[in-house]
């Protein structure tokens, strides 16, 4: 099952999870693709520096 999703915007790429809602928006970065925004999110997740609803950090901008 695909849950975790990348949108790539004209300056911006939104990163989420279907399953828990944690979304990370991020500034778009020359050359990256988006398995690269997958990496980061999920590098900023298992660092502590996103979590799930109720948990801390919750839809908002994480410093990069």
């Amino acid at each position: 099952m695909i849950s975790v999703t990348v949108s790539v915007e004209s300056d911006e790429v939104v990163i989420t999870c279907s399953n828990c809602g944690l979304t990370l928006r991020m500034e778009r970065m020359k050359n990256y693709e988006p398995v690269h925004y997958y990496n980061a999110f999920v590098d900023k997740y298992y660092s502590g520096e996103l979590s799930i609803k109720g948990e801390g950090v919750e839809d908002r901008e994480v410093p990069q």
